[in-house]
């Protein structure tokens, strides 16, 4: 019996080295779960063996540390995706977030280090490319505006005008066109009264019935239909007309002196150049009386000045205009802002001795907008010494170590530095905010 049980024990005894002899093998090729097998049988065989325990105590040590590393590596690649995400939404201060907190977790991972470093660059050519998108929309809308006012179609120039106003507040030149257009277009809804208008069913029934009595012979009753729309819109083109004709019927007094009145507004409108609404009166008056004194050539002169553009100053000659033209798109096609301002210096000439050259006017905008838009904002002179922003990343990086092992309390604290060097560290502020919505306080 004795002779069995030393036997046995022998055994058990090379057992246990043979479990040992192969667990620390596995534990030294790093092959940590079959060494882990091996000596938690060694604790079967002899469960206070210190050797096994050692070993086990280290293994669960370097699997812990594996895991966490794991879970910092799903962290990190997250980060990763995300800033790359946030590159291509054109986020690119969330993106430099992203993969500051990358390398802040797993240094030199993957190709973090040189997105970082490229975001400043990807950030301006974005921005040149927003300022030239911008630019041209001004251009194209500030064109189509003074189409649109040369067109006389007002509601069109004026949202034109307005969308460069949008992107370019202080072009004054759209200003001054917006108020030239809504003044023109005020002058067509005095005149005529459309169906959008809430006057129109008031109005046109008085229409009705005014042309009705007239076409009667009824003119005394007529008038009094005219007048009441004049009274309501005073420069309504019908009913002028109408209240002209029925005061030749009535009263051919009246109408002579209503009609030099109108005239001479016309004549007024040619002195300012504004040859549509000075023909409107003038054809008024000849739709009524067709021989009236010299009304063909009040009407022949407002159609000459419709189809001209004379140049204001008439003692310039059209060869110093083209040169100066020629010179002004030279210095514009040079580029540089020196160029430029030297471009709208003949431009301007231009507009001053030739108001409606739409070329210059056009040029002009185009100089002024990009002057305007294309300056950089000065940048705002940092208010941390080198010390000071060395600190504030150390403890601002400290913070994310902590926040991705889930000590909110300790990231909180980091952060908390940071904001005692820069109270305006928006960063700080805000992951200050999702640590205490974590920790539901």
């Amino acid at each position: 019996r004795q002779a069995e049980l030393a036997i046995q024990n022998r055994l058990k005894y090379e057992r246990l080295l043979a479990l040992l002899e192969s667990g620390i093998a596995f534990f030294n090729k790093k092959q940590y779960q079959e060494s882990e097998l091996e000596f938690k049988q060694v604790l079967t065989i002899d469960p206070e063996n210190k050797e096994a325990k050692s070993y086990l105590e280290k293994i669960n040590d370097i699997i812990e540390e594996k895991r966490n590393f794991e879970v910092v590596r799903i962290q990190t690649e997250q980060l990763y995706v995300h800033g790359i995400a946030s590159i291509k939404k054109k986020d690119f201060e969330r993106a430099q977030e992203d993969f500051e907190n990358v390398l802040s977790l797993i240094e030199n991972y993957k190709d973090a280090a040189e997105r970082l470093r490229s975001i400043d660059r990807l950030k301006k050519e974005y921005e040149e490319q927003q300022r030239v998108a911008k630019l041209k929309i001004i251009d194209v809308q500030f064109e189509k505006g003074l189409i649109a006012l040369n067109e006389m179609k007002y509601k069109d120039a004026i949202a034109s005008f307005e969308t460069v106003l949008t992107l370019d507040p202080k072009n004054d030149l759209a200003k001054k066109y917006i108020q030239t257009a809504k003044e023109a277009q005020d002058q067509i809804e005095e005149e005529r009264v459309t169906e959008d208008s809430p006057y129109y069913s008031i109005v046109n029934s008085l229409e009705v019935s005014g042309k009705l009595l007239y076409d009667k012979g009824e003119y005394s009753e007529s008038r009094r239909r005219w007048e009441k729309i004049l009274d309501l819109f005073p420069k309504n083109r019908l009913a002028t007309e109408y209240l002209l004709k029925c005061n030749i019927k009535i009263n051919p007094q009246a109408f002579t002196d209503f009609s030099e009145k109108y005239i001479a507004e016309g004549r007024a409108l040619l002195k300012e150049k504004n040859f549509r609404m000075a023909l409107q009166r003038f054809e008024m008056i000849k739709s009524i009386q067709a021989n009236y004194p010299g009304i063909d050539t009040l009407v022949a002169t407002a159609k000459a000045g419709i189809g001209t553009k004379p140049a204001a100053n008439v003692n310039v000659p059209l060869e110093e205009i083209d040169r100066r033209s020629r010179l002004g798109i030279d210095y514009y096609r040079k580029g540089g802002e020196d160029n430029m301002k030297l471009a709208l210096q003949q431009f301007k000439w231009i507009n001053a001795n030739d108001p409606d050259n739409t070329s210059a006017l056009i040029y002009i905008n185009k100089i002024e907008s990009q002057l305007r838009v294309g300056a950089p904002e000065p940048e705002a002179a940092s208010r941390l010494n080198p010390n000071q922003e060395k600190l504030v990343r150390t403890h601002y990086f400290n913070g994310i170590n902590y926040y991705f092992n889930n000590k909110f309390d300790q990231a909180i604290a980091e952060w908390r530095k940071v904001l005692a060097i820069d109270p305006n560290n928006a960063k700080a502020k805000m992951n200050i905010r999702r640590c205490l919505a974590l920790l539901k306080r």
